[in-house]
This record gives structure tokens, C-alpha cells and sequence, in this order.
């Protein structure tokens, strides 16, 4: 729960909502099926599983927070862990949908571009970058690419409908990304000719899903912590920053540079995220830190890919 949907006045709409049915919905132009009168239900809120009690939580926060210019001015408040968006077509957050939707497009784009020849698929097959042999990381990089690819498409569907399930799944395929960035940087310079050196970067990989697992264990089983679950990433995300940094400088890679304006941009682009400010009115209450946050990443995608075939090179 959250201070907006603990206040009385959304508890009385919401109750008063409820127990008519929905059929006084303030700004709905249908009724539940069923019910006198009743018209079809707006075919996006079928489509994305509004029920009754979902669609009056909604119209009651825009009674407090979509109205009259009076109300626009109160303090903004969160309702169920999130800032009060004005809903388009079904969807509860449309510039984050929209901006995962571009994250998976610019990791499908890039990770193509890094394994297929110039010419295309039709023209060289699986000749790009990353597949020169004899580049050992081919395998490591394919999975994280679709980890990403995963995880933005659980992002866009949690932010198109904040349910149990798309929740889950949009927490659990973000963590398994964080989890997989953080076993690349320890495989990458962990990695030799030596067979010591081989072991040792699959044991530290090995160590990482291990704690992947028991870390999802713990979110599904125990306690979905929100908190601990933003430590972990946090935790993780600096710990596969700092390995990336000081392993590029040590060895001298051709693209250092690239590699840590990569990291400095991403960092500095998850300040956002800690911001957490509200949507503004003038952006028609869509775009909140979040939102902004995962815009951009979108550049970034490119930024990274073009390191990993500067690796690849090497």
C-alpha cells in the first residue's frame, strides 16, 4: 500500500465504486456486463484484463489527481507503488512501454548487426564480430543478448498491465540481467589459455547463477522484497562496473575508452531511477524518472555492442 491509496477519500470512492458494480464509473461510458443498461466493455480494457475493482481504483485516483486544476495542484501521491499516469488505451504506462519495446528493438538490431556478415543473412551467414574465431565469448554474449531481449519484453508488458504474474516476471527476467553482467565481467578477464584460468571463469559464473537462483528462491518463496531486490541489483551493478573498469585499463584494451563511457552514461542515466520524481502534468502524466530512465538506455545498447566488437577484434 501507498499514502494515496491509504486515504479515506480514495477508500470511500473506491468502496462507493465497488459496491455499485462499477455501473458509476465517472468517466466510463459502459456498464458490466450484465447489468441494466449495460454496454460492451471498451475493447483495450478487455484486451489488458481490467476488472471492476481495477477500473474503479483507476477512476478514483484520476478523481484526485485528474481533475480540476485545483486538484492537479495537491501534492502527488502513489497509489499500489505508482505515481498516478493517465492511462492510454489500456495501457497503464505508455512511454515505458514504448521505451522497452525500443530497448528490445535496439538489442535485436545490434546483436544482429554483431553476428551477421555486411552483406546480410543471405550473403555470409555467421560471420560478423563476434563469431571470428577463434573468439571464445561467443556463446556468453548470445545468451545475455537474449536475457535482455527477455527482459525487455516483460517490461513492456508489466508496464502495459501491473499485474501479480507480469510483475513477477518483470523483476525476475531484470535481475537474471544484472545477474548475467555481472558473470560476463568476471568470465571475460577471468578467461585464458591456461586451463586454471578456464576454471576459475567457470567457477565465478557458476557462483553467480548459483546466487541468481537463490536470490529468486528467496523473492517467490520467502518475501517478494522490493527493497532487498533493488540492494541485490544495486550491489551487483557497481560491483560489474568497477571489474569492467579496473580490467580495461589493467590490459590496456583498445576500446577502454568506449567500454567506460559506456559505464559513466549508464550509471549516470540510472540516477533516474533514484530520482523517482512524478509524472508533471505537462507531460500529459506519462513520463515519470522511470520512464525517462529506460529512454535512456536506448542509445546506450548501441555504445555497448560496438565494444563487444572491438573485443571481438582484439
Amino acid at each position: 500500500a501507498s499514502s494515496g491509496d491509504r486515504s479515506w477519500v480514495f477508500q470511500s470512492c473506491l468502496a462507493h465504486c465497488s459496491s455499485s458494480g462499477c455501473t458509476r464509473l465517472p468517466h466510463a461510458g459502459h456498464k458490466q456486463p450484465g447489468m441494466p443498461g449495460a454496454s460492451p466493455v471498451p475493447l483495450p480494457l478487455r484486451l489488458f484484463r481490467w476488472s471492476c475493482e481495477d477500473d474503479c481504483k483507476y477512476h478514483c485516483m484520476e478523481a484526485e489527481h485528474g481533475g480540476s486544476p485545483q486538484l492537479q495542484r495537491l501534492p502527488v501521491e502513489k497509489y499500489h507503488g505508482k505515481w498516478p499516469f493517465r492511462r492510454v488505451a489500456g495501457m497503464q504506462e505508455l512511454l515505458s512501454v514504448l521505451a522497452s519495446l525500443a530497448n528490445l528493438a535496439a538489442h535485436a538490431v545490434a546483436g544482429m548487426a554483431a553476428t551477421r556478415s555486411p552483406g546480410g543473412v543471405g550473403t555470409g551467414g555467421l560471420d560478423g564480430a563476434l563469431c571470428r574465431l577463434p573468439y571464445p565469448f561467443l556463446g556468453l554474449w548470445t545468451a545475455y543478448s537474449a536475457l535482455h531481449l527477455n527482459a525487455w519484453l516483460w517490461s513492456a508488458l508489466f508496464h502495459c498491465r501491473d499485474t501479480r504474474t507480469t510483475e513477477r516476471l518483470d523483476y525476475c527476467s531484470a535481475v537474471a540481467v544484472v545477474a548475467a553482467g555481472l558473470a560476463a565481467a568476471m568470465a571475460r578477464p577471468l578467461w585464458g589459455r591456461t586451463r586454471r584460468r578456464r576454471v576459475a571463469a567457470v567457477t565465478a559464473v557458476a557462483g553467480v547463477v548459483a546466487g541468481l537462483i537463490a536470490h529468486l528462491r528467496y523473492m517467490l518463496t520467502v518475501k517478494f522484497d522490493y527493497g532487498w531486490n533493488m540492494q541485490v541489483c544495486v550491489a551487483a551493478s557497481v560491483a560489474t562496473a568497477l571489474i569492467w573498469l579496473v580490467w580495461v585499463w589493467a590490459v590496456r584494451h583498445p576500446a577502454r575508452s568506449r567500454m567506460t563511457a559506456f559505464l559513466l552514461l549508464a550509471h549516470a542515466a540510472m540516477l533516474l531511477e533514484v530520482l523517482d520524481f512524478p509524472p508533471p502534468t505537462a507531460s500529459g502524466r506519462l513520463l515519470d524518472a522511470h520512464a525517462a530512465w529506460h529512454w535512456a538506455t536506448v542509445p546506450l545498447t548501441a555504445l555497448f555492442y560496438s565494444w563487444l566488437q572491438a573485443d571481438a577484434d582484439w
